[in-house]
């Protein structure tokens, strides 16, 4: 239990967004669920927020992909700066060599 990170959610949890894929053979998806219960219990709704990527796996691409990334950009802007990051430009577009 030491190791877990569900033992040391406390009132003041700092916001999280929890990202699982349902089928990740690594880390049983429950775990996220569980954990965003835990937050939701000790600190109400809204603190955490968890997405799951139906039917993908540990180390997913599509978690991984571009769109999601934004996804998570956009939420810490919703976090740091209430949605309007003052510092945040267009995301440039990354070619991959050698593929």
């Amino acid at each position: 239990m030491k190791a877990s990170p569900i033992a040391y959610v406390t009132k003041d949890c700092p916001p999280m967004l929890l990202q699982h894929g349902t089928n990740d053979m690594v880390i049983d998806p429950r775990q996220s669920i569980y954990m965003k219960d835990k937050i939701d219990e000790i600190c109400g709704e809204g603190r955490a927020e968890l997405d799951l990527f139906e039917g993908e796996p540990h180390g997913s691409q599509v978690i991984k992909g571009d769109e999601n990334i934004i996804r998570c950009i956009d939420w810490l802007d919703k976090i740091f700066y209430e949605g309007k990051n003052p510092y945040r430009g267009p995301l440039k577009e990354i070619t991959i060599v050698n593929e």
